[in-house]
């Protein structure tokens, strides 16, 4: 999907040759984004903005790539699990995206240099629980920000 508007839908199964996977510069609004892949960042989504979604089960980085779930993107009281990097300086749930109210957990970041989550300056947690996360790395505390 580019550029699209979704509510109340499932997007699932789908492949992109580069970023978002599931969703690239969309909205989406109670959606589930499940078992995408991207063959670089965003295997779920992607420059785009998610409200009370479900991300999960998504992964990226077949060539090197960042945020297994969301890359790039603004989620808000969303749920980010069990998404992952294959390769890269990766973040297995979110990269480079500032997220409030979500949970975050289960997601697994296996690149050379791999954090769990926002692994990147710019990315930004507000209220956000996040646990259960696995890299093969520590989280950087100085590169996200934590509030």
């Amino acid at each position: 999907m580019y550029d699209a508007v979704l509510t109340n839908c499932v997007v699932r199964d789908n492949v992109a040759m580069s970023n978002g996977g599931g969703v690239y510069s969309g909205t989406l609004y109670d959606c589930v984004v499940s078992n995408n892949v991207a063959q670089i960042s965003g295997g779920g989504i992607s420059d785009s903005v998610a409200t009370c979604c479900v991300i999960a089960q998504n992964e990226c980085g077949e060539v090197e790539g960042y945020g297994g779930g969301a890359y790039r993107s603004e989620l808000q009281n969303c749920v980010v699990n069990d998404n992952r990097v294959l390769k890269g300086q990766a973040a297995g749930g979110v990269s480079l995206s500032v997220c409030r109210n979500c949970t975050i957990y289960g997601n697994v970041g296996l690149g050379a240099h791999a954090w769990p989550v926002n692994d990147q300056p710019g990315g930004t947690n507000y209220n956000c629980i996040v646990y259960g996360n696995t890299g093969t790395t520590q989280i950087d505390t100085r590169m996200a920000s934590f509030n």
